[in-house]
């Protein structure tokens, strides 16, 4: 874990959201912070499971969790809570609206036409669990988020934050919908109407685009991690990683590096070289934005970080090429010259 966190470092990353742990998870990153092994800061997510849906069993899961919303320092905070809704796109377990199309049974292996996608991944959730999962935690005070995907899972959670709101104000939760990735004006809306914030990964539609173009088409895939459709319809878009696996920034299966999630965004050229949804472009600025401020402002963050002003957190990154002007193809290229969090330099490129 030190050394994938010094790798974020050679990046640029100063931040990062952990987004499925455990008080265990919570208390190695404080060892490590403890021992000066950890060079940038972290916000851990709290994954809960699902095997019981009542409002009682979920108030006594989130009781046993050990931890409490918030605790921690600057460092290192306890951050929301999280449950799972459904499945992903690229493993056709994403919960949809409509069936899933022929062209895609073959990759996805569906043989049943009627198929939909996998609600709450085997695990006995029910649509009223979650709506006691987000009465529960926020009535308990915490933060919210959910793994969701299909726009019918989305849906599914978006009825259950409007519940929970009539009985205790959701507006000011920024409910963190994590991944999201068919996005549609009617349902932007209805999520900044709920104060509901988006945490989505180009990454995902640089290396995945051209497959699920041919299974999904494009119905689907011109707004698929469709930000500008978010954003021009009120809600806060913030670009991560979802890193789970392999240390290289660019070649792992989930790829890390931030100026490559910023020029798919801003290009919507996959890894193939295929435009796809040239629509859901959006602009450097924006895309800056998204990797930055916003994703500061998901977390309750945005006065002590994801801006360079007076009193806020000395983290920042130094790059190699001016993002604004450079090719759009060579944004993937930009690397961190020089990393700085809490005002020490955590990583220094070679041959300066």
């Amino acid at each position: 874990l030190a050394a994938l966190m010094k790798r974020y470092n050679e990046v640029g990353i100063t931040s990062i959201t952990e987004r499925s742990s455990d008080a265990k998870g919570f208390r190695d990153y404080q060892r490590l912070h403890a021992q000066g092994r950890l060079p940038l800061r972290a916000r851990v997510t709290m994954r809960i499971g699902t095997g019981d849906n009542s409002e009682a069993a979920i108030a006594r899961h989130i009781d046993g969790l050990g931890v409490k919303y918030g605790e921690g320092d600057e460092r290192v905070r306890v951050g929301p809570l999280k449950i799972g809704i459904d499945g992903g796109a690229l493993y056709g377990t994403a919960v949809m609206r409509e069936p899933y199309p022929a062209t895609s049974h073959a990759l996805y292996g569906i043989t049943d036409p009627t198929y939909r996608g996998e609600f709450g991944r085997g695990q006995g959730l029910t649509a009223e669990g979650v709506t006691n999962y987000v009465r529960v935690g926020n009535r308990l005070g915490w933060q919210l988020s959910s793994h969701v995907t299909g726009d019918r899972g989305v849906d599914i959670v978006l009825d259950a934050i409007e519940a929970a709101n009539k009985e205790r104000s959701m507006l000011d939760k920024r409910y963190n919908l994590i991944h999201a990735y068919f996005a549609s004006a009617e349902t932007a809306k209805r999520a900044a109407s709920l104060g509901a914030v988006v945490d989505t990964q180009p990454m995902w539609f640089y290396k995945d685009g051209d497959a699920l173009m041919k299974a999904l088409g494009p119905k689907y895939m011109n707004t698929f991690i469709g930000v500008k459709t978010w954003k021009d319809n009120g809600v806060t878009v913030a670009l991560n990683a979802d890193h789970m696996q392999g240390f290289d920034p660019v070649g792992a299966l989930n790829p890390y590096h931030p100026p490559l999630a910023m020029q798919a965004a801003i290009t919507r050229r996959t890894q193939g070289g295929q435009v796809i949804g040239p629509a859901e472009r959006i602009s450097r600025m924006d895309a800056l934005r998204m990797t930055t401020i916003n994703a500061a402002f998901i977390g309750f963050e945005e006065k002590k970080k994801g801006s360079i002003e007076p009193g806020k957190l000395a983290d920042l990154a130094i790059l190699t090429a001016d993002f604004l002007t450079v090719p759009e193809d060579q944004i993937m290229d930009i690397k961190s010259y020089l990393t700085i969090v809490d005002g020490k330099v955590v990583h220094e490129a070679r041959g300066r």
